[in-house]
């Protein structure tokens, strides 16, 4: 599901009533088709995306070294980790200094750290993995916002001079730059 809405677009660029209700369905698959091109550009999922008993090793969704698992695409923005298989073993989060667990989650990199001594299995399929994956930036989400009014024609520029007022379509460098900050590219 987009992470805006077409009443989020008509309200940034200004829309008339009017033009709301004759633009509505052009500017929601408008919506649609510029969340799937910038969730490509920037390889990683702005919607939530839950998996279930996705399959981990190393190369598959990820890079294994040692005690320290990197996942990889869409699954580096894990926020939630429901739970973690290794050889069929079910393995416990930490919690505590207490209870340390098996393994720890490091979402702003997108690592699981094993805290119990052990490495990591690395064969494809050792390792299974549920949990949730979300991108969630609120100037990225601006940004859509604005590419969508541009591209829909609906946000103009008017510029005044000494003859009248000037209207010119914005341009799309400065939000597509604001997206580009956030392309994520896997270093292994």
């Amino acid at each position: 599901m987009p992470i805006i809405t077409k009443e989020e677009v008509f309200l940034f660029c200004g829309a008339p009533e009017d033009v709301q209700t004759t633009q509505a369905d052009a500017v929601d698959a408008l919506i649609v088709s510029t969340h799937g091109e910038i969730q490509n550009r920037i390889n990683r999922a702005l919607d939530e995306h839950e998996y279930t008993n996705l399959v981990l090793g190393h190369g598959a969704n990820c890079i294994i070294q040692g005690a320290t698992i990197y996942l990889m695409g869409l699954l580096r923005d894990t926020h939630t980790v429901d739970g973690i298989t290794e050889n069929g073993v079910a393995l416990e989060q930490y919690q505590t200094y207490e209870n340390k667990g098996n393994y720890m989650i490091f979402e702003g990199i997108g690592s699981i750290q094993r805290s119990d001594g052990k490495h990591w299995s690395t064969g494809v399929g050792d390792i299974t993995i549920s949990g949730t994956s979300q991108f969630n930036k609120a100037e990225v989400k601006q940004a859509m916002i604005e590419i969508v009014g541009i591209k829909s024609g609906l946000w103009k520029k008017t510029v005044m001079t000494e003859g009248g007022a000037i209207t010119t379509d914005q341009s799309l460098s400065k939000p597509y730059a604001v997206i580009d900050k956030y392309i994520q590219v896997d270093i292994f």
